[in-house]
């Protein structure tokens, strides 16, 4: 029996992005009295995450990190984003990435969508719970500002293209 090997050798790139949400040193706050709670509005569905730029993947960068700060509406769309740099993790203004991994980053978060944020009133007596319920509770839908972390990497490993071939005698 004769065995033949034919196999070669090919890079394999293989591309992640990952986030997390993070809290701007500028990040502004609702004045609540003792009456009120706010509630945030969690995500509805999956995150779409930004895919890290085909034409970026030559270069080998090493790890990229960009900051998104999103505004959301009060019907809970995201309706504007911009860069972040007051952040801890988040890049100084002047040693910014390349600016396709913002581009990338926005529009991932455009397709973002939350329940709306609540600020929620409680009236005398009535005990404040997470359900903005009870009777005279008043609900406001509000808009919020939000910011979060993305990364972007790159993977590089072997890739075999080729398989072990037997023949007969």
């Amino acid at each position: 029996m004769a065995v033949g090997l034919f196999s070669g050798c090919a890079e394999r790139t293989t591309t992640k992005s990952a986030y997390q949400m993070v809290m701007p040193a500028s990040a502004e706050r609702y004045e609540l009295d003792e009456s009120q709670q706010f509630m945030l509005g969690e995500r509805i569905g999956s995150a779409v995450l930004p895919e890290y730029p085909a034409a970026e993947i030559h270069r080998r960068l090493p790890e990229q990190i960009v900051c998104v700060e999103i505004d959301i509406g009060e019907d809970g769309r995201v309706f504007a984003s911009r860069p972040l740099h007051d952040a801890a993790g988040c890049p100084a203004e002047n040693a910014q990435p390349d600016p396709v991994f913002y581009t990338a980053a926005e529009h991932a978060v455009a397709q973002w969508a939350f329940e709306p944020a609540r600020l929620c009133t409680f009236p005398p007596g009535v005990p404040k719970n997470d359900e903005c319920q009870g009777t005279g509770v008043k609900m406001e839908n509000v808009p919020i500002r939000l910011a979060f972390l993305f990364s972007f990497t790159l993977e590089h490993g072997p890739r075999v293209t080729g398989r072990a071939l037997e023949g007969g005698k």
